[in-house]
């Protein structure tokens, strides 16, 4: 974190000017008389929440704008500021002010005292008859109303919940956009639908195992929804075939011919799931046993997905969206694939820039972590539809066979995570109708099914190196490759040597380590979990290890997995994407470490193609990848998984976190920590508050729902939150 408020003047010293992430900008100025002192010990508190120093001088500077006269209001004022950025910044819109309630819970975590807490109570039971407060917090307009004169301030009150004003605005707007969407009429072309799927079940696509696999009952419906409405939402678990559902909404359409498919669009909240949703489409599409002229079409020319950002016309140099309700997309069907990834943000700017006749079609898991950033706009719009006709919810999982034991404990687990009642057998393996094997000794694991290693009494340690055996044991050709030199020609590895690089990345691909942060966390973290490997293969290649701090420590090592963190369009990489570092003589340079990943097209044949790109052209867009988080894992599937628990308990630990970690198994998923970890961790829900599902629901008794802002006239904005 920068450097605090200086203590040169002591340590009740009063600042006259704003303090910043890099201390006072003019401490040597005299102090203002009645200024209140920088409350240096809610710095302390915020680094311990890991907020960020910017965060911390948004909430002074807005607590300014009251200009406080009394020390302890503008403590106060400091502090209920500084939780509702940290409540934003954990995902929620708003923060219920009911007492007792999560305020409480928020300003004791900045460091509040007894006598903090009854001042900010007072400030918001007064902030409309004080006009010093009231500066800074002002009252929501009324429902129904677009604004009210004096309503735009940083903060608002809206009814017994505290929210931004940026926020509150977008919230409104995408209740407004959300509930047209779920009531709009649409003409319905029921027996065309009908004659269309008929023709899909007779040519059915084929699975891995050349069987035919035709839909589901579930799927028709969910297709037979997309198709029957404005706004559909298809949620459902891991492997329930949400993508062979866009494969047949698109074979549909590719018949019917309304909307054609020129004006569909797919799309993906990042450029992996996008790429991800393009492979699995094309593989379904490719798969069709006696296709019609009209699956060959679209096998031709599909749909192209898209990030979210691209398909809205993001201008990284304006750093805005060029797409809206004035210039608005051209398709006529937008499908998103995982939704569950969509914050509130993006979710208004794709709800605004819809055509007045478009249909959207949102996919994805209401039971995974939802978006980084604020909003859970997909779960709640499962939660209040569900009985509106327009969620699908599929529950049959293709992907993990029910029959096979292994498919069956892992299945069995999530379900019993996702209703918050996991917990561990007491000792011993399993017996029939248990979750998990449980383990004593890294060495008992068996790499199926779900087990759980308890950690202690096995050192964290014990399983990494058993980890590390294991993929050795897998894929004995991987120290020679990481030791080996490879050639390419036009930035791609040479089609000889193309076979072997695509079996290093498909051992890449079975396998991952998962944890829940990314910094050290007593050594279950991302830093200290690649440290450990980065030294095993080290002396794998029986190499030294480098210097701290020298520049060799800081380079890559032929061998090291690595992760895409940011988007770059110009080269083809996206955040998510994964890629291997490798000994490579290019243009018949000598070998040098170089970043090798998976081309957007294929070679001739149709054989998988590698290119390469120095590793200094991609400084600051990679990181190593022995392990990741939970979060960059989200969409992804594996053989084998291993989900590390932290040492101490997090509020990052979570119900939604281990479903979405443990559901990225196929065949294995391994739980290494203690019993009692796991307990807490499935008993501990996500807490986003949020108004969307409340605005939403039908209220009881079946009355109309209420009103909500006109979302068509332009809010005007602080400065402080530019739309």
């Amino acid at each position: 974190m920068g450097a605090r408020a200086p203590r040169a003047a002591g340590l009740g010293c009063r600042l006259s000017v704003a303090w910043t992430p890099f201390g006072a900008a003019r401490a040597d100025l005299p102090a203002t008389a009645g200024a209140p002192p920088f409350p240096v010990d809610v710095v302390d508190a915020a680094v311990a929440q890991d907020l960020a120093p910017e965060l911390v001088h948004l909430a002074w500077e807005l607590a300014r704008v009251a200009s406080p006269v009394e020390t302890g209001e503008g403590r106060a004022l400091l502090l209920l500021v500084l939780a509702t950025l940290a409540a934003q910044r954990d995902g929620s819109t708003r923060i219920p002010l009911a007492p007792p309630g999560p305020l409480e819970g928020l300003l004791a975590t900045l460091g509040a005292t007894a006598d903090d807490q009854r001042v900010v109570r007072s400030l918001l039971a007064s902030s409309e008859r004080d006009p010093r407060i009231s500066s800074l917090l002002g009252t929501a307009p009324p429902v129904g109303v677009a604004g009210a004169e004096g309503a735009y301030r940083p903060l608002l009150l809206a009814g017994d919940h505290l929210y931004t004003q940026r926020l509150w605005q977008l919230e409104r707007r995408v209740v407004t956009r959300l509930r047209e969407l779920l009531t709009a009429p649409l003409a319905a072309h029921a027996l065309a639908v009908d004659a269309a799927l008929a023709d899909l079940r007779g040519r059915p696509a084929l699975d891995a195992g050349g069987r035919p696999r035709p839909l589901g009952d579930e799927q028709e419906a969910a297709v037979r929804a997309a198709l029957g409405g404005r706004l559909t939402a298809i949620t459902g678990g891991p492997g329930t075939g949400k993508t062979w559902i866009v494969a047949a909404l698109l074979r549909v359409l590719a018949r019917l011919g309304d909307p054609p498919l020129s004006e569909v669009a797919l799309a993906a909240p990042t450029g992996k799931a996008a790429d991800r949703l393009q492979r699995s489409l094309r593989a379904v599409l490719a798969a069709v046993s006696d296709p019609a002229e009209a699956d060959q079409r679209l096998l031709d020319a599909p749909p192209v997905a898209v990030t979210m950002h691209r398909l809205l016309n993001y201008s990284p140099s304006g750093e805005r969206f060029l797409r809206h309700e004035r210039n608005p997309l051209a398709e006529r069907l937008v499908v998103v694939d995982e939704s569950s990834m969509l914050d509130l943000t993006l979710a208004e700017r794709l709800l605004r820039s819809l055509r007045d006749d478009a249909r959207l079609v949102l996919l994805g898991d209401a039971q995974q972590l939802p978006a980084v950033d604020a909003g859970a706009v997909f779960r709640d719009l499962v939660s209040a539809a569900a009985t509106s006709g327009r969620v699908a919810t599929l529950t049959r999982s293709w992907r993990m066979d029910p029959s096979d034991p292994a498919g069956s404990a892992i299945l069995e687990l999530a379900g019993a995570i996702a209703k918050g009642n996991a917990a561990a057998p007491a000792a011993g393996p399993t017996s029939p109708g248990t979750l998990l094997a449980v383990r004593h000794d890294a060495g008992a694991l068996a790499f199926r099914g779900a087990e759980l290693l308890l950690a202690p009494p096995a050192p964290l340690a014990s399983f990494l190196a058993r980890w590390w055996q294991h993929r050795l044991e897998r894929f004995p050709a991987l120290l020679g490759f990481a030791a080996r030199e490879w050639t390419a020609i036009d930035g791609l590895v040479v089609a000889a040597e193309a076979g072997d690089v695509a079996s290093l990345f498909a051992d890449l691909e079975s396998t991952r380590l998962l944890t829940a942060t990314r910094s050290w966390s007593g050594g279950t973290g991302v830093t200290a979990l690649n440290a450990w490997f980065r030294a095993t293969l080290l002396r794998g290649l029986d190499l030294a290890m480098p210097r701290e701090g020298s520049r060799d420590a800081e380079l890559p090592l032929a061998g090291e997995p690595l992760l895409v963190t940011r988007n770059d369009y110009r080269r083809g990489l996206y955040n998510g994407d994964h890629g291997l570092v490798l000994r490579v003589a290019a243009e018949g340079e000598p070998a040098t470490a170089m970043a090798v990943l998976p081309a957007r097209t294929r070679g001739a044949g149709g054989d998988p193609a590698f290119r390469v790109l120095p590793l200094g052209a991609l400084r600051g867009h990679l990181e190593p990848a022995w392990a990741s988080t939970v979060h960059k894992a989200q969409g992804s599937e594996h053989d084998e998984v291993a989900v590390i628990l932290p040492a101490t308990d997090t509020r990052l630990l979570t119900r939604e976190l281990l479903y979405t970690a443990v559901t990225r198994a196929r065949r294995s998923v391994i739980l290494v920590g203690t019993g009692e970890r796991l307990a807490a961790a499935a008993a501990r829900a996500v807490e986003r508050w949020s108004g969307i599902a409340e605005a939403l629901r039908p209220p009881v008794g079946g009355a109309s729902a209420p009103a909500v802002p006109d979302s068509s006239k332009k809010a005007r904005q602080l400065p402080l939150f530019p739309e």
